[in-house]
C-alpha cells in the first residue's frame, strides 16, 4: 500500500540563502486555489529551478566566459529561455520574474561579488515563492481529502522545512526560530495522535515507519532532548533524511 502524496519536496541546501520574510510568513489559505493551479504552478517553478541550478553552476565556478568567443551569457542559454518565456504562463510570479532578469541583466558587467549576491536574491526569491505553493498544496490536500495521513505527512514535513530555515534566518531573531519550532511540534503531536487512533493508516503503508523514525529525529533536535543542540549541520541533516524518507512515499 501506498499514500497518494503529490508533488515531492526538493532537500534543502546547506548553500541556500536566508528565507526573506515572504517565505516565514507563508500563511495557509482557508481557500486553497484548485488543483490544475497548483499544478501548474509547480511545473512553472520547475523552470526556474532548471534556471537556478544553471546559475549557481555559472557563479560558482566564477568564470567570466565558457570558451573561446563566449560570454556568460551564452552558458545561461537555459535561464534565457525561461525568463523569456515565463511572462506568458500563469500564474505569475512577479519577484521572482524581476530577481532573474536582474541576475541575467548583470552577466556582462557585473563583478564576481554582485553577481553572486544576484544568484542568492534569485534563489530566495524562488524559495519563498515555492513555499508559498506548498502551503497552497497542503490546503488543497485537507480541502480535497481532510486530515489524513498524506496532509498530516505533508504538514509534518514542511513544518520541519520551515524551522530549518528559520534557522538561516540573517536577524537571527530567536521569536522567529521559536514560532516555527512550535508549529512543528503542534504539527507532530497531530500527527502521532492520528497514529494511535489510526493505526492501520500507517501499518500497511510502505516508508512510513521510515518516515516517523526521521521525523522523531528531527524532533528530537528541535526540543534539545538529551541536551542536544540543534546546529545548523545537524539540523540540514535531520530534515534532508525527513524530507527524503517524505519524497519515498509521493506517488505523483
Amino acid at each position: 500500500m501506498t499514500v497518494w502524496l503529490s508533488h515531492a519536496l526538493d532537500l534543502p541546501s546547506l548553500n541556500d540563502p536566508a528565507p526573506l520574510p515572504a517565505e516565514l510568513a507563508a500563511d495557509y489559505p482557508e481557500s486553497p486555489r484548485s488543483t490544475s493551479e497548483i499544478d501548474a504552478a509547480f511545473a512553472k517553478l520547475a523552470k526556474y529551478d532548471d534556471c537556478l541550478a544553471e546559475a549557481a553552476t555559472l557563479t560558482l565556478d566564477g568564470k567570466k566566459t565558457g570558451g573561446r568567443g563566449r560570454s556568460r551569457e551564452d552558458d545561461l542559454g537555459v535561464c534565457r529561455l525561461v525568463l523569456a518565456e515565463a511572462p506568458e504562463s500563469e500564474p505569475m510570479f512577479p519577484q521572482l520574474q524581476t530577481a532573474g532578469e536582474a541576475f541575467m541583466a548583470a552577466q556582462k558587467s557585473a563583478r564576481p561579488e554582485r553577481l553572486h549576491r544576484l544568484a542568492a536574491s534569485f534563489r530566495a526569491e524562488f524559495l519563498a515563492e515555492r513555499t508559498a505553493w506548498q502551503v497552497e498544496e497542503l490546503s488543497r490536500v485537507e480541502k480535497d481529502e481532510g486530515q489524513k495521513a498524506s496532509w498530516h505527512m505533508r504538514r509534518v514535513a514542511l513544518a520541519a522545512q520551515a524551522w530549518l530555515r528559520s534557522l538561516k534566518s540573517s536577524s537571527s531573531a530567536q521569536e522567529t526560530v521559536e514560532r516555527q519550532r512550535a508549529e512543528l511540534v503542534e504539527s507532530f503531536s497531530m500527527f502521532t495522535q492520528f497514529v494511535r487512533l489510526t493505526p492501520d493508516a500507517l501499518a500497511q503503508t510502505v516508508g512510513a515507519t521510515d518516515f516517523m523514525t526521521a521525523a522523531e529525529e528531527v524532533m528530537a533536535l528541535a526540543n534539545g532532548t538529551g541536551g542536544r543542540k540543534a546546529t545548523e549541520f545537524s539540523a540540514l541533516d535531520a530534515c534532508r533524511k525527513l524530507l527524503a524518507a517524505f519524497n519515498a512515499l509521493v506517488v505523483e
